[in-house]
């Protein structure tokens, strides 16, 4: 990482790492009359292990990946956002790459009519995926995934996922999944304490559905964070 990704990365883990060590609640729900954001830690789950050792550096359907990963979410989508989702490809990138892509941009776009004819609107949203090591008294590993959109967006979803090598396998150690509505920012962030000798490294599936009018509709994608070792 460059050392400007490092600081702007280590800064919300840090402070992750100090509102935990106040005995922060884990499970959080935050409601208002505007969104409803919702974060989740998740059981140890051996198919989500399975399937990112498995499909590794290959594309799949974004439906395969979401219904892995919060099969809740999926089952509750229209007919038509699953549709959306079953027609994306998504890459699963290498869990042994170091130079995995950490961050996304992407763009959805519709077009308004008006006097002047159609002008196109853009809505963008952005997001990384990252870890690092902390010391309070006594050691942890800060994980995280992150998006934000520059439009409200009627879906946001995010899962984090902590991976931990001893040899040439990735085996899955802890989980969180966020879920915002109706938001512009969405983040699944968790700890774990006292981390066993090794490589970490957190897995990020960011997945969303845009406002109607919008294409595309729906986008997923699957990030890494940097391989930190211990």
């Amino acid at each position: 990482m460059k050392p400007e990704k490092i600081i702007r990365a280590l800064t919300p883990l840090l402070i992750m790492a100090l509102l935990t060590a106040m005995a922060v609640p884990a499970v959080s729900a935050e409601t208002d009359s505007e969104y409803i954001t919702d974060i989740t830690p998740v059981e140890v789950d051996s198919k989500v292990t399975s399937f990112f050792n498995e499909k590794s550096d290959t594309i799949v359907k974004a439906s395969e990946v979401i219904s892995l990963v919060d099969p809740e979410f999926y089952l509750n989508l229209t007919d038509e956002q699953k549709k959306d989702f079953e027609n994306l490809d998504v890459y699963i990138p290498d869990l042994n790459d170091p130079e995995a892509t950490s961050e996304f941009n992407i763009l959805s776009k519709k077009k308004d009519s008006s006097s002047k004819g159609e002008i196109p609107i853009y809505a963008h949203v952005n997001g990384m995926v990252d870890n690092a090591f902390f010391w309070l008294g006594f050691e942890g590993v800060n994980y995280m995934a992150s998006q934000s959109a520059d439009v409200i967006m009627p879906s946001l979803e995010t899962t984090a996922t902590l991976f931990h090598r001893t040899s040439s396998t990735w085996v899955q150690e802890e989980y969180e999944t966020s879920s915002t509505s109706y938001w512009y920012y969405d983040e699944a962030v968790g700890t774990m304490w006292n981390p066993e000798s090794g490589d970490y490294r957190t897995t990020g599936v960011f997945y969303m559905v845009f406002p109607p009018g919008f294409e595309p509709a729906a986008y997923c994608g699957v990030y890494f964070s940097s391989i930190i070792s211990k």
